[in-house]
């Protein structure tokens, strides 16, 4: 098999990851909008959730909220004469 072929399978494999992501794998429990972190229980069950629902997915998985932007942090240069030693 080719350099070539085994790349397209590759891409193959992650599109189907990818394609597949909208439903599953990035809706576990931490960013869930019924996860409640410090007790670690799902606020809707009230229970801790079993490992394969916490690291695959929920069928009751609701998205936490918009992703805050990072806020921009402008850093000044430093010059030789700041350097205490």
């Amino acid at each position: 098999m080719t350099i070539s072929k085994k790349l397209k399978e590759l891409a193959i494999a992650l599109y189907e990851i990818i394609d597949d992501a909208e439903n599953q794998v990035f809706k576990d429990c931490l960013n869930c909008i019924h996860f409640k972190e410090k007790e670690e229980l799902c606020g809707k069950f009230n229970q801790r959730p079993p490992a394969f629902i916490i690291a695959r997915a929920c069928p009751d998985w609701e998205e936490l909220g918009e992703i805050e932007e990072p806020v921009e942090i402008e850093y000044s240069p430093i010059y030789e004469d700041d350097i205490p030693f």
